[in-house]
């Protein structure tokens, strides 16, 4: 997917069993860790439509402190028929990167819950934080890179 692809387009809502949230700090991304109770459930996204290129670049930033599992999401489809809004559970067979250790290290923090199981991550503090605003930067950069090495010359 090129940098200028806009890639909501490709997400949906999501929701894995069977998995914990843990961080290291207020600040840093959250990692998923198996829990033993298989009601305990994490939300996220899930992204559609990844060729083999995208998923290798996803499984080479991602590998060393992640391994890859197979996972069944569960997503939620809304449709609409005669005036009526019907919303079905689809589950689907997708991969999802959990911390590759198969307990949570000293350091790890276990994210709040509800009292339902539901694990979720406020995506506030890493929008916020110099780390996500490096990436934009460089994302930025890389477009203008992109734009001006394949403008035609004047």
């Amino acid at each position: 997917m090129p940098q200028t692809t806009d890639i909501a387009k490709y997400m949906m809502h999501a929701t894995v069993y069977g998995f914990k949230l843990y961080h290291f700090g207020p600040d840093s991304t959250p990692v998923m860790l198996p829990s033993e109770d298989p009601q305990h459930r994490v939300e996220g996204m899930l992204i559609l439509g990844l060729n083999e290129e995208h998923r290798n670049r996803i499984y080479e930033y991602e590998s060393g402190l992640m391994r890859l599992v197979d996972v069944r999401a569960h997503v939620t489809q809304l449709d609409s028929f005669e005036g009526y809004d019907i919303s079905s559970v689809r589950i689907v067979d997708a991969g999802a990167f959990v911390w590759n250790q198969e307990k949570e290290d000293e350091g790890m923090n276990e994210l709040p819950s509800t009292e339902q199981g539901l694990y979720t991550w406020p995506i506030d503090g890493i929008l916020c934080s110099q780390i996500y605003q490096n990436m934009l930067a460089a994302q930025r950069a890389s477009t203008i890179d992109l734009a001006r090495t394949s403008a035609p010359d004047a």
